[in-house]
This record gives C-alpha cells, structure tokens and sequence, in this order.
C-alpha cells in the first residue's frame, strides 16, 4: 500500500534510523474481530556515534557485541526499543499499542544491522516487523490511518522510524454491485419516466421529434421531464471523470467512482478488438 516515511525533515541523515521501503496490509472482512496486519518492509542506516563504521564485509556485523550503526533491544540497560502501532479514522482513533519492536521483527533479531545484500524490488530480502490490531469492524467507505512510531531505548527516546500508510478496506463484492446496479435502474427509471410524461401527460405529444427533445415544449411539460435521461446520464460521467484526477481524495472514493465508469463507457474489456483491455480503477 502507499506509505509516508514520516520521521522529521530536519533529522541528522546519519542518525541512526530504519528507513520503510513497502508497506503490506491484510484487514479481514469475514472474522467477526476485522483484524488489520501490518506488514514494513525496510533497512537500518545510520550510526548512534560520530565513528565510521566498518564496510560490510567487517566481522562487525557479525558481532552482536557491537552496536553502533544497528538497532539493539536494551542499550545502556535502559528501557527496550519501542514500536507505538495506532490507527486512526478521521478523529477517531480506534487501537493503539505499544510492544517490544524487537519482538515484532519477522525471520530478523537484534541487534538489528543494515541488510547489505538487498534486492530492490523484492520486499522479502529487506529486514521487516509486523503489527496486528483488531478494529471488531469493517470500516467500509472509510481509509485507515495506520501510524508506525519506533522509538530507541535511551533516557531521550530518540525517534528511529517513522511510517504513516493509509489503507481503504475492500468494498467487497455485494457493495460493487449494488453502486453499479443500482444507478443502472435509476437511470432506465429516469428514462421510462421521462417519455411517458412527454407522450401521455396533457402537453405531451406522439411526435416522435416533440417528445425525445424539447423543442417548442410546454412549460409545464419542461417541468416533468427536467432533470431528463440525459441530465442523469451526464450527472453520473461527472462523477467519474471528475473520480480520475489527481486530488486527494479519500481512498475510497475512487473505488466508488468506478463502479458507474460504465456511464462513460470505460469498461475493462474492449467490444472492438481482441486485446485484453485493462483492469478496472481498483
């Protein structure tokens, strides 16, 4: 999912830090409890001290006495490194925690050093730590703030990472189908509505040309075909084409936006070629 590393802009960048590189997410629509996972992927730069440090084929590394430049569990047998997990929906802040960030690490330990021999584009080989919270809701038509705080175990609590994703639950399938469907019959409603009111109402007419537009209308008949099929069918293009720009929308907005994408006959697969077409605003 999308992430922000939201540690200060004004930080030393040799400060010792755990920088996110991809951000995974798993909230469970079925169990009653609608567990969120959250899953960072990253990498520890940086150094605690103003001495260089070793390259990276150094024994060093190795060393679990040797601290400097990696994130350990107690240092200066003071408090642990914390991870603070908190989820917010606008003002409401539904879970917080806080644990051990040592004992959140997945396939690593502390003390926690660089990974030098990283793929960048597999999140696998990169060191990462999982949190879970139980949110006991689906929080549909809704985004998810998930903030991520590591802090170290010294008497100053020194911020070593910072990540803030912001995460929209699935909409699921009877939901997709009722925000495509149902605009579907509201529109053919319009449709029926509108022609019998422009052919059977007292200012109506059989004339084919007089009753699909309102050329020499009635004012009276103006006021039952108004807002008309059209009007409807243009409403709903707005709101698509509107739905692709590049604003900061709420997360689920698009997803709902592309459910009527039909309106402007924007469809995942073509009716004039062979070609696969492309999927659909997610």
């Amino acid at each position: 999912v999308p992430f922000q590393n939201c540690m200060d802009d004004n930080r030393n960048p040799n400060q010792l830090q755990f920088t996110p590189t991809f951000v995974d997410a798993t909230f469970d629509l079925v169990n009653d409890s609608h567990p969120l996972q959250i899953t960072v992927y990253g990498n520890v730069s940086g150094r605690m001290t103003q001495t260089p440090l070793p390259p990276p084929d150094d024994d060093y590394w190795r060393d679990d006495n040797q601290e400097d430049g990696k994130i350990v569990n107690r240092p200066g047998n003071l408090n642990f490194t914390g991870l603070k997990h908190k989820v917010e929906v606008l003002s409401y802040e539904p879970w917080a925690q806080n644990v051990d960030f040592c004992d959140s690490l997945t396939g690593w330990d502390c003390p926690l050093g660089p990974a030098f021999d990283v793929n960048a584009s597999d999140p696998l080989s990169f060191p990462s730590f999982s949190m879970s919270a139980e949110l006991n809701a689906t929080y549909r038509f809704a985004t998810l703030t998930s903030t991520l705080i590591i802090t170290s175990g010294d008497a100053g609590r020194t911020q070593l990472g910072c990540i803030s994703a912001q995460i929209t639950p699935d909409l699921g399938s009877r939901w997709s189908d009722m925000l495509t469907y149902i605009p579907v019959g509201i529109l053919i409603l319009v449709g029926i509505a509108t022609a019998m009111a422009a052919i059977l109402s007292p200012w109506g007419s059989t004339n084919i040309f007089k009753w699909t537009t309102n050329y020499g209308r009635d004012a009276d008949l103006l006021r039952l075909v108004t807002p008309g099929f059209a009007d409807c069918l243009q409403y709903l293009q707005f709101i698509v084409l509107t739905g692709g720009l590049t604003l900061s929308y709420p997360g689920f907005y698009q997803p709902v936006a592309s459910k009527v994408a039909w309106s402007s006959l924007m469809f995942n697969q073509s009716f004039v070629s062979n070609e696969n077409g492309t999927d659909p605003i997610r």
